[in-house]
């Protein structure tokens, strides 16, 4: 994992008075870091059509290694009975949404695993049998999720969102 460059954004809870030149700069901002790969946790915004203004904003970069996201407790809300409406925004724009799930990346010859969970308000978060590795202890291991609560399964890094007042 030598020299990855990785980027982790939550919380943007993009609001019907957020404008267009706030979006655009916050995906100017994502863009100047240059990441490869992109994590996103959660709360992308309190309603429906403003998650689709930041999804369509966020579409115009790539990202070599993908772009991953989980839900967060306002995304639950506000996509509530469709979820698959919030999964063709998000592929649309080049993201996947990971529900107790994850995905594995090949990377420098092996690979990188990158779960997400559920939201654990509206949810069911788990992860009994996330990964496909389990048990060979790769070292590999990113667990998306909304909540800051360890779960079980235990990766080596987990990124949350939810606390609004950042991470260490």
């Amino acid at each position: 994992m030598r020299g990855l460059r990785a980027m982790f954004v939550s919380d943007v809870h993009v609001r019907p008075n957020t404008t267009q030149a706030e979006l655009d700069a916050l995906v100017d901002r994502i863009a100047g870091a240059s990441p490869q790969l992109l994590l996103l946790g959660g709360d992308y915004s309190d309603f429906a059509e403003d998650c689709v203004r930041f999804f369509n904003a966020l579409g115009r970069l790539a990202f070599p290694l993908g772009a991953y996201g989980v839900l967060g407790n306002n995304d639950a809300e506000a996509w509530m009975g469709h979820l698959k409406a919030l999964r063709k925004t998000m592929s649309q724009a080049g993201c996947r949404l990971l529900i107790n799930a994850s995905v594995d990346i090949p990377l420098g010859g092996g690979k990188l695993c990158v779960g997400g969970i559920d939201e654990y308000r509206y949810g069911n978060a788990h992860t009994n049998r996330l990964w496909s590795d389990e048990g060979n202890g790769n070292g590999n291991r990113i667990l998306l999720s909304h909540y800051p609560v360890l779960p079980k399964e235990q990766p080596e890094l987990m990124l949350c969102g939810h606390t609004h007042g950042g991470q260490f």
